[in-house]
């Protein structure tokens, strides 16, 4: 009896064994059978204004097991962007999804005009010595102007990880605002929602706002407010993009003159692991293809 039990013990044991084996394997299989060797960057659309020394968040994707990190990215020449911070961003079964802030230029000190240039890929430098130029969207940066003649001004600002954002300023003289325009019409117009809202002069909550239509007639001293939202569903490909915009209100002023004021818009990406591997499956068929090219 006591021979039964010794030898149930010990196939069991050696059940659990293999079992564990097998689950071991099946990890080191999974992981190692989407290896990533280097990095991937995701598709940014960018085209808003950039004041020198600002800082713009890249996002790239990494094996689990990588510690590469961005360090740089390199226009042309001797224009480097350098890494301010590092973050990451959540893991996706075998991908570590980064973000890399880089500051772009330095206070006061004007950008080269290369840092104009509209861009679909950028030469990228990694904390292990490797560079390589990677895909990266579309960005066209634009020069920041000093307004002619500030007839608005901003009193609170706030925004959040869902897309929505809200502007609130006030009028330092009549005015009213006639249009509102906004760059990356063909990415984005469909998906950007905004809304201006006002309130009584008898109240001040926001909640007894009154929603406001264009033209919006403006004395010295008014405040409104300014929400805009995008909503990209999660199933739509544009979601796991990142896109940074600019929204421009066209000011008609009391003595006939015209002034513009712009905020900036963003997104964020919302990573699934599914549109990780897309992407980087759709990377390495480009890649694949470039190296079939004569």
């Amino acid at each position: 009896m006591e021979r039964i039990q010794s030898r149930l013990s010990k196939g069991l044991i050696a059940l659990l064994v293999v079992c564990i084996a097998g689950m071991w394997g099946g990890n080191y299989y999974y992981y190692y059978a989407h290896k990533l060797e280097g990095a991937v960057l995701l598709n940014h659309y960018y085209e808003a204004p950039i004041i020198p020394g600002e800082t713009l968040d890249f996002y790239y994707i990494t094996h689990r097991s990588s510690s590469r990190e961005v360090v740089a990215l390199r226009l042309s020449g001797e224009l480097y962007w350098h890494t301010k911070y590092q973050s990451e961003r959540g893991e996706f079964g075998p991908y570590t999804l980064k973000a890399a802030t880089i500051q772009i230029g330095h206070p006061e000190v004007p950008l080269p005009e290369q840092a104009y240039e509209r861009f679909q890929s950028i030469e990228v430098w990694f904390n292990d010595g490797v560079h390589e130029v990677l895909p990266i969207g579309d960005i066209q940066l634009l020069p920041y102007t000093q307004p002619a003649r500030v007839a608005i001004e901003e009193t609170f600002g706030s925004s959040n990880s869902n897309g929505e954002h809200r502007s609130t300023f006030r009028a330092l003289e009549d005015l009213s605002i006639v249009s509102v325009q906004t760059t990356l019409d063909n990415q984005i117009s469909d998906v950007l929602d905004f809304e201006f809202l006002s309130s009584p002069p008898e109240y001040t909550r926001v909640e007894q706002a009154i929603q406001a239509g264009l033209p919006i007639e403006l004395k010295q001293g008014n405040g409104i407010s300014l929400n805009y939202t995008f909503r990209i569903p999660e199933q739509d490909p544009r979601s796991f993009d990142i896109y940074r915009g600019k929204l421009q209100l066209l000011l008609q002023l009391a003595d006939g003159e015209q002034a513009t004021w712009d905020f900036t818009l963003n997104t964020y990406p919302q990573p699934t692991q599914e549109a990780i591997m897309q992407l980087i499956e759709e990377r390495e068929e480009a890649r694949h293809h470039e190296n079939q090219l004569p």
